[in-house]
């Protein structure tokens, strides 16, 4: 007799993000950073040497605030522009040197979110491929009152959604389950006291 088990929970394993790619200017196709939240000091990466584009995250982005050439920040306007939309920087004239920045990352739906809940809801549903539906939002909501601390998340290579599920859960000893007629929700363990 063999017995199966099927559990979405699996599949969110092999489901892998983030999915955009570009092109690099040395040749070859890379994966595009991305990042949720309040991101310190990200590396920015050439897109075009002709036209001094960098990007830091996936767009839209909600603000690119600072950034910096070995850690000196630089003037926005004067030394570099902004795309939000795409998530860019243009330099107005070639730097030698590292290039970081603040950003605040991937916007939701058009709203900039800064909490953990908010992450897991969007990953589940666009790169899990879990629909609304299957998402039991009171519990996502929840999880957001009672873990409410900024923080951020980059991600410069390809992750599975489920370690990226369980990098945000582990830290607040949190816990993705499904209820039993099958929808996500999250649980914050309680310790004994």
């Amino acid at each position: 007799v063999e017995i199966e088990i099927l559990s979405r929970h699996l599949d969110l394993e092999n489901r892998r993000m983030p999915t955009a790619t570009y092109t690099d200017p040395n040749g070859g196709t890379r994966i595009h950073p991305f990042g949720y939240g309040n991101l310190k000091n990200i590396p920015l990466f050439l897109k075009n040497g002709a036209t001094l584009l960098y990007g830091t995250v996936t767009g839209p982005v909600q603000a690119i605030s600072t950034v910096y050439n070995n850690g000196v920040a630089l003037t926005l306007t004067t030394d570099y522009t902004v795309n939000l939309t795409t998530g860019d920087v243009t330099l107005v004239n070639p730097l030698a040197g590292t290039l970081t920045a603040d950003v605040l990352g991937y916007t939701i739906g058009g709203t900039y979110r800064n909490q953990r809940g908010y992450w897991i809801e969007d990953a589940l549903k666009s790169f899990g491929g879990i629909v609304a539906g299957d998402i039991h939002s009171t519990s996502f909501s929840d999880f957001n009152t009672e873990v409410p601390e900024e923080s951020g998340y980059y991600i410069p290579n390809e992750i599975g959604v489920r370690d990226f599920i369980n990098d945000l859960l582990f830290p607040v000893i949190g816990a993705l389950t499904e209820t039993r007629d099958g929808q996500f929700r999250i649980d914050l363990v309680d310790l004994p006291t």
